[in-house]
């Protein structure tokens, strides 16, 4: 006993002293240099930055003395990371020079590059092809037929019409009509102290049909009006392992576990967005600011209202290197005495939340989420990143809030990305409750 409790002590050193390495690595390689660059001029970094794709890996090639001497503990750490890198490099270099992937999509589309057929894949849907065709009634309009299935039975249809031009160019509208299943969706329960050993699942079926219409302020600001209609069900899940959330036996207090909940929502979105470049941007920020108004349409039992944000910022530090600073929070409140069906409740856990912890480990009225994201290419369309995301849910956040209570996730990956945004990511996430994968394609 005492031999198993001094190599636990001495494990927990380790992680310990790893971590703390970890962060004086990053710390030395994004706020030292950050540092040493703010002499540069403005126009000395402007035409650094714009070459910098090109030139990167030749100005990193030599170091100082004192540079190689603090980098060796993170390049001992970091080996393992660093050897899968460069041969993921090698292997994109040699897609590069083959050409590969322009002939793949040269391929899949038409000449004009209008219409065509590409592969998708999304954790939570599966993989399978978006059908595209543009320019049908406005030059920028898009129509997408998604076609997507995974395992147990998840699967997703979805046909949208974007960028929809009305009275000229001063409207824009998108459309879109959507079913999907989504088979084994995990619970945990309601709550910052809800047990991931409580896990239960369940199916949640879902056609929504939508209309958006924004129109444009500026080059920067744009507001968008959304009105949707959600037909939901819930169902016993398709993991068959663990209990399904239908059998709790405090189901009755958890509402939503119903069949046939038809929500109609009104939602009102207002963007700001100065990023140098979709994608990957290296300078600016963006920021959206949505408010929504939810109600069951055939029942007075349901009906609530959100307001949620979310801001980031893209600081460039040196040679296509960036940090990506990000704060989003989420307020959800029931309209008089009505009830909010639980998958409807702010959720920590997603990809966009914090990476590590499994799709609704975390559930509640409001939430509060931080991230950091330092980026660094390599390739030219191919960037690096290690993460560290934050969160919290709560009844109310504003007095419930506790950086006790904070939730923590930390890892990294790879991003693709191209003219109009990203093309695939592959990320690993790690948290309290273990290791978790991402991968994205279209």
């Amino acid at each position: 006993m005492v031999f198993r409790l001094r190599l636990l002590l001495r494990l927990r050193f380790i992680k310990e002293i790893s971590c703390s390495l970890c962060c004086t690595c990053i710390l030395l390689f994004g706020v030292v240099p950050l540092l040493f660059s703010q002499s540069e001029t403005q126009d000395a970094v402007e035409e650094q930055e714009s070459n910098s794709a090109q030139v990167w890996h030749k100005k990193l090639g030599t170091k100082n003395t004192w540079e190689k001497v603090i980098s060796f503990p993170g390049e001992v750490i970091y080996l393992p990371l660093k050897l899968t890198f460069k041969l993921g490099a090698e292997s994109i270099g040699f897609v590069s020079e083959k050409k590969v992937i322009p002939r793949i999509h040269d391929f899949l589309t038409s000449d004009d590059g209008r219409r065509g057929v590409l592969p998708t894949y999304a954790a939570r849907t599966g993989g399978g092809v978006n059908i595209f065709q543009k320019g049908l009634i406005s030059p920028e309009s898009k129509l997408t037929l998604s076609l997507t299935a995974g395992l147990k039975g998840r699967q997703r249809y979805q046909l949208q019409f974007k960028r929809v031009a009305l009275f000229g160019e001063a409207l824009s509208s998108d459309f879109l009509v959507r079913y999907q299943l989504l088979s084994d969706e995990s619970f945990f329960g309601i709550g910052q102290d809800s047990d991931k050993d409580d896990e239960s699942n369940f199916a949640h079926e879902q056609a929504t049909a939508q209309a958006a219409f924004g129109t444009k302020f500026s080059d920067r600001i744009s507001l968008d009006a959304i009105f949707g209609f959600d037909l939901n069900d819930i169902s016993e899940g398709k993991d068959k392992s663990i209990r399904s959330t239908t059998n709790l036996p405090n189901r009755e207090s958890l509402p939503g576990l119903e069949e046939g909940i038809s929500i109609g929502r009104l939602q009102i979105g207002i963007q700001y967005d100065s990023k140098n470049r979709p994608g990957n941007p290296t300078r600016g920020g963006e920021a959206l600011l949505t408010a929504g108004i939810f109600q069951e349409l055939d029942d007075d039992q349901f009906g609530f209202w959100k307001l949620s944000a979310d801001l980031a910022y893209y600081l460039h530090l040196f040679y296509n290197r960036a940090i990506a600073l990000r704060v989003a929070g989420e307020v959800t409140e029931p309209l008089s005495d009505r009830e909010i069906p639980f998958y409807y409740l702010s959720e920590l856990g997603r990809q966009e939340t914090i990476r590590g912890f499994s799709r609704g480990r975390f559930r509640d009225r409001d939430m509060v989420l931080g991230s950091v994201e330092y980026r660094y290419p390599i390739h030219r369309v191919v960037d690096a990143m290690f993460f560290v995301d934050v969160g919290q849910v709560a009844g109310d956040i504003f007095s419930d809030f506790s950086t006790d209570d904070l939730e923590v996730g930390y890892g990294g990956g790879v991003r693709i990305w191209g003219s109009e945004g990203l093309i695939s990511t592959f990320v690993v996430g790690k948290s309290s409750d273990g290791f978790r994968f991402y991968f994205g394609l279209n």
